[in-house]
């Protein structure tokens, strides 16, 4: 093959992917895609933060998430596994449409559970850039979208770029949102967060898409702070989806769990 014929082969790829899918989607529909694809019931997860200072300096954390959905309710629990100084503590968040919807920590230093207190939901989650909203989904239901038009290609794939804002009642720190959708399969690959500036307050980039037991979705989300110059990388070790977890579970009274360390996922 001649130098030029390759060169030209390359230049085409590169054009497949940057060029918008055909015809323009609905965008309430194409997010209605992005959470319809995974009808599983429930889903465990062995993952961990790394989280990145302005030098930096990465700190690690291993955690075992668990989630549990019920109609459109769905519920999460997160519980920190490694290094000892996190070990046991969790963040139970329990489904419901806003404002139904609760969120409660147990901390082992204290051996107690406290609920958390709504304006706590804008805060950093343990050192991480995520904010204790930021770890419970959203529902679909929670934002009104609208089409910006083709967006740019990202980790390969192409996207649709969406703006989302807040439906009425919805309990969120954000103003609006900036959302990527790849353009072949149903997954956000990035979110531009904003609260009051024009600037984004946080941006989540997913990577390393995977289809498992037919659910596509990423095993690799970073969460920068752009103004802080930090971000938070969630790496996903295992899955495993509908193991029959039990939805005691996900009652504020099954805190603390002393076996979550013992529980793993599976591929």
């Amino acid at each position: 093959m001649s130098e030029r014929r390759a060169a030209w082969l390359a230049i085409a790829a590169w054009l497949a992917i940057g060029a918008a899918p055909a015809a323009a989607p609905d965008a309430e529909a194409l997010m209605a895609q992005v959470y319809a694809q995974d009808r599983s019931r429930d889903a465990t997860l062995a993952a961990s933060f790394t989280v990145y200072d302005a030098a930096g300096h990465a700190t690690v954390r291993k955690f075992l998430y668990r989630r549990l959905r019920s109609g459109a309710s769905v519920s999460e629990r997160l519980t920190f596994t490694e290094p000892a100084e996190v070990r046991g503590v969790e963040l139970l968040s329990v489904g419901g449409a806003a404002p139904a919807a609760r969120q409660y920590i147990y901390l082992p230093a204290q051996q107690r559970t406290r609920p958390l207190a709504p304006q706590q939901r804008s805060a950093a989650f343990l050192g991480t850039d995520f904010t204790f909203e930021d770890i419970h989904a959203h529902a679909l239901g929670d934002f009104r979208y609208r089409l910006l038009g083709p967006g740019e290609p990202l980790d390969g794939h192409r996207t649709w770029l969406l703006e989302a804002t807040p439906a009425a009642g919805a309990d969120t720190q954000y103003s609006r949102m900036e959302i990527s959708v790849a353009g072949d399969a149903p997954v956000i690959l990035r979110e531009r967060l904003y609260a009051a500036d024009a600037a984004p307050v946080r941006v989540l980039t997913a990577t390393r898409l995977v289809r498992a037991s037919g659910i596509w979705g990423a095993r690799r989300l970073d969460m920068a702070t752009p103004a802080g110059r930090t971000h938070t990388v969630l790496a996903i070790d295992s899955v495993r989806f509908d193991g029959g977890l039990p939805a005691s579970l996900f009652d504020p009274r099954a805190l603390p769990d002393p076996v979550a360390a013992s529980v793993t996922g599976k591929d």
